[in-house]
């Protein structure tokens, strides 16, 4: 196979994954508030990598409390575990309007920001309401997915 074949195929699979990687409104919850994602169309540009796990969450009910991720999502994307909570670790790149309080009520944990990038850890369930912020150009998982047993 030449090089050009290569690259168009592996453009090609680029485009497929990204036209698969949007889908429907999903509800997250917190605690006690409810937070709704209104629609498909996110806000947030996303690494392909997040795009995946995105597509991954459209089979997981995100309501269920406490939320506990699928075995098959956790042998995939080795999610860190607080208490009854399972994070995804990353980082958002943030414009001048972003609302940090807004994902601190969803128990999204920040660290120390370095310009206009934060590190964070979003908890799993509350991805789909993270691409939803208006603040937010960004978002970047941390590590790679590791391969099903």
């Amino acid at each position: 196979m030449s090089n050009r074949s290569t690259i168009c195929l592996f453009v090609s699979l680029l485009l497929i994954a990204g036209i698969f990687s949007c889908k429907t409104a999903q509800r997250t919850s917190a605690g006690q508030e409810t937070m709704v994602v209104a629609s498909a169309e996110y806000k947030v540009n996303m690494s392909p990598q997040a795009k995946k796990l995105l597509k991954d969450l459209e089979s997981e009910d995100l309501t269920r409390q406490p939320f506990v991720p699928s075995a098959g999502l956790l042998d995939k994307y080795g999610f860190s575990q607080s208490g009854n909570d399972y994070f995804v670790r990353g980082m958002i790149k943030v414009k001048d309007d972003f609302d940090k309080k807004t994902l601190e009520k969803a128990g999204v944990i920040f660290s120390p920001p370095a310009g206009n990038v934060i590190p964070l850890s979003v908890p799993v369930q509350h991805i789909p309401f993270l691409l939803q912020q208006e603040g937010i150009e960004y978002f970047e998982m941390s590590g790679v997915p590791r391969p099903a047993r």
